[in-house]
């Protein structure tokens, strides 16, 4: 209690000291396990809030400030829920995340991540069930080479583009 008190730097300092001598712990494994416990109760808070759809009313990083969090590891950390949580929805669905974009939203809220990253986020997701689909239309427009099967294999591509929210510049890069 007293080492997590906040009270005075100086007694901090004086706490974990004992209880590194008490453990036989250095600094840096102390450290590390004071991270590994913050990084699980993030987790944690997380989980629960995005369960819950919880609307926060403090920010997040102040959270983090007080569980200890580093500012490298809260990164890596949203990052990877975001991924995750864009997975599962994949997963479920995986020819359109356009009904699930007001979780997107959340998500992307909840994090405070820029819109920017959110949609590399989502690229990343979709980039394989896209170039599928493209190699498939592809197949599509090679077996058959009407004017009329071209222009719905394009319109399909673009509707599939939207339903997997993938910008145009990222449909470039596919081709790229």
């Amino acid at each position: 209690d007293r080492l997590f008190s906040m009270d005075s730097k100086k007694g901090y300092q004086y706490e974990s000291s004992r209880l590194r001598k008490v453990f036989l712990f250095s600094e840096e494994k102390v450290a590390n396990i004071c991270n590994n416990i913050s990084i699980c109760l993030f987790r944690e808070k997380v989980g629960f809030d995005l369960s819950q759809r919880v609307l926060i009313e403090t920010p997040l990083k102040e959270f983090v400030d007080l569980i200890g969090l580093t500012a490298g590891v809260f990164n890596e950390e949203k990052i990877r829920i975001t991924r995750e949580k864009i997975s599962d929805i994949i997963t479920e669905n995986p020819t359109s995340l356009v009904n699930e974009k007001s979780t997107v939203e959340y998500l992307q809220n909840y994090f405070s991540l820029n819109e920017e990253d959110v949609s590399e986020i989502i690229f990343a997701s979709v980039k394989p069930i896209f170039q599928k689909k493209v190699t498939d239309v592809l197949d599509t427009i090679y077996n058959t080479p009407d004017a009329k099967e071209i222009d719905n294999c394009i319109e399909e591509l673009n509707s599939s583009s939207e339903d997997l929210i993938i910008t145009k510049p990222q449909v470039e890069k596919i081709f790229i």
